[in-house]
């Protein structure tokens, strides 16, 4: 029944402006960017809102900015911690005890929102009956502010049923992390249960945030892409999802099961998609290697790390797979190898 003729038959319907939204913000020696993102929270057109503001064992004067911003709105809640520790999963526990209703967004220390992220955002899910939305985003250089790259869809998409299968391709870019996105609790509530079930559930293991989503999506009824871009993201080298971990490759593999098990529980998955799947797992890899290239590690512990990737039974499948060709980076594969060996010739010898 829609929301009309729940209203034409006298049931009380939550509308946007009695709907809370719950936000929180995790911030670790984020002195130079905090008060941008916050004010980018607090000056939301939509105004009803709590939002939680983490201090995560700052050395420098995040603590006392949060604080005096709690001071002067009521809205904003300080969290604080004296060390920097994994908090993120365990605070919207915090959260989903304390609030039963309403939305809930996250935002990193170092970004914003545009003023109208919630107003478009929370329309767009009323409007067609939504659990979870997400919006594009524009990357920035984080020292000049340049525009780096717009990552946009054009057009509202609506998912449903068999469209979480077959439109997954369109979608997939979109629900890689947490930010971008708005939840309803319930929705929030029954991924973070599952989350917490799951094997995947690791502190180290860097791709949480893109598995947690695969529970959401798996656990909901409707969801959707807003067309517009609605966050900035700002790019910096030393940020933390820049730094190698040993457990970003168990975070591949991770990603590639849970999404294949996600995509199945609405039907077979095709060849397109089972080659867009290890598409995404080579370019994690990608990503891990560059990583790992640069990290302050010895040559022998690279080394090591390397075997590991190259000897991992999905790696092997995926190097086998006969892929279509409008998968460029799969029709790369032997560049990815040879990469491998360039990088080991060229450390020959070194540290060993």
């Amino acid at each position: 029944m829609d929301r009309n003729k729940l209203r034409d038959f006298g049931v009380m319907v939550m509308t946007p402006e009695k709907a809370p939204v719950i936000f929180l913000t995790i911030a670790n020696n984020a002195e130079k960017t905090i008060k941008r993102c916050i004010d980018s929270v607090l000056g939301q057109e939509y105004s009803n809102l709590i939002y939680y503001v983490c201090d995560n064992g700052s050395e420098d004067s995040t603590r006392r900015i949060i604080e005096g911003y709690a001071t002067n709105d009521t809205r904003v809640v300080p969290v604080c911690f004296n060390d920097n520790g994994w908090r993120l999963i365990d605070l919207v526990s915090t959260i989903l005890l304390e609030h039963e209703d309403g939305f809930f967004a996250v935002l990193d220390a170092d970004d914003e929102y545009k003023p109208d992220f919630l107003t478009k955002m929370l329309s767009f899910m009323y409007e067609n009956d939504l659990d979870l939305a997400a919006c594009g985003s524009d990357s920035l250089d984080a020292v000049t502010s340049e525009l780096i790259s717009k990552k946009e869809l054009g057009c509202d998409l609506v998912l449903a049923g068999r469209g979480f299968l077959d439109k997954f391709m369109i979608y997939r870019r979109y629900i890689h992390d947490f930010w971008g996105k708005v939840y309803t609790l319930p929705t929030l509530r029954k991924a973070y249960i599952e989350y917490k079930r799951s094997n995947a559930a690791s502190p180290t293991i860097g791709r949480n945030f893109e598995l947690f989503n695969y529970m959401a999506l798996k656990s909901l009824k409707r969801a959707g892409v807003f067309g517009e871009s609605l966050h900035k993201y700002y790019v910096s080298p030393s940020s933390q999802s820049s730094r190698f971990y040993p457990g970003q490759i168990e975070a591949s593999v991770s990603v590639y099961h849970t999404a294949k098990e996600y995509l199945q529980s609405f039907g077979a998955v095709d060849k397109i998609t089972q080659d867009y799947l290890y598409a995404i797992y080579l370019g994690h890899l990608y990503e891990v290697l560059t990583r790992l290239y640069k990290a302050d590690l010895p040559v022998e512990e690279k080394l090591y790390y390397i075997s590991q990737i190259l000897d991992l039974q999905l790696t092997k499948e995926m190097l086998a797979h006969e892929a279509d060709p409008q998968f460029i980076n799969l029709g790369k594969r032997d560049e990815f190898l040879s990469g491998i060996d360039t990088w080991r010739n060229a450390n020959k010898g070194r540290g060993v």
